[in-house]
């Protein structure tokens, strides 16, 4: 009987125990998932705002082209007016 009980009560005393270990192990299995959701937003959000900085920087290159083209049409016609105005002075 003695024996038994002995049993029983070791018995009860790994239930518990093991039941202890599956709650730690409950936690850490949802830390992990929250930390996942986490990381996932987060890089949802850096893929969003990379599409954003690269829109950016196209945007950017195109208005440095359309400069660029402006500069070299704004110093043609200085150099043909430069021309012209030479040749005037010659006559």
């Amino acid at each position: 009987m003695e024996a038994t009980s002995r049993g029983r009560d070791e018995a009860v005393k790994q239930l518990r125990k093991i039941q202890a270990q599956m709650k730690e192990l409950q936690r850490e299995v949802e830390d992990s998932r929250t930390a996942q959701k986490e990381v996932l937003s987060s890089a949802r959000e850096s893929e969003r705002r990379a599409k954003t900085l690269e829109a950016s920087f196209m945007q950017l290159q195109e208005d440095l082209a359309a400069a660029e083209r402006a500069r070299k049409q704004a110093e043609t016609e200085r150099d043909e007016m430069s021309e012209d105005l030479a040749s005037n002075s010659g006559k």
